[in-house]
């Protein structure tokens, strides 16, 4: 598995350049239909979220948007920081194609010991 994570990390442009950045920027425009499903910013009473169709206050949003945007601007290489494993699994095969899929294993902090993710 070290050598496909290596061959991902290098298809972006390797861990040496990524560990010469020290601050990543980005200007962001959020919305879409999940704020408007999770009842943002119509509904701002605070409620606990048990499922897709629970609403959210601005505090939950501003968490989704906080992890969702570490996610998108550091994978591929969060996949190489300390704690998170990663395995290959089955291929993907859709439209005459075949992609290697990585899944990946995140530690989390609280009641739960890890959280998943695939990569295709």
């Amino acid at each position: 598995m070290k050598e496909l994570l290596a061959e991902i990390l290098d298809a972006h442009g390797g861990m040496k350049c990524w560990n010469e950045y020290y601050k990543v920027e980005a200007t962001i425009v959020s919305g879409g239909d999940l704020f408007q499903l999770k009842g943002i910013p119509q509904d701002p009473a605070r409620r606990r979220m048990s499922d897709m169709h629970t609403p959210w206050d601005p505090l939950h949003r501003a968490y989704f948007n906080g992890e969702a945007l570490w996610t998108y601007l550091t994978t591929p290489f969060l996949l190489a920081m300390g704690g998170v494993k990663v395995e290959e699994t089955e291929p993907w095969r859709e439209g005459g194609e075949t992609r290697r899929v990585v899944r990946a294993y995140f530690p989390l902090r609280g009641h739960r010991s890890k959280s998943r993710s695939l990569l295709c």
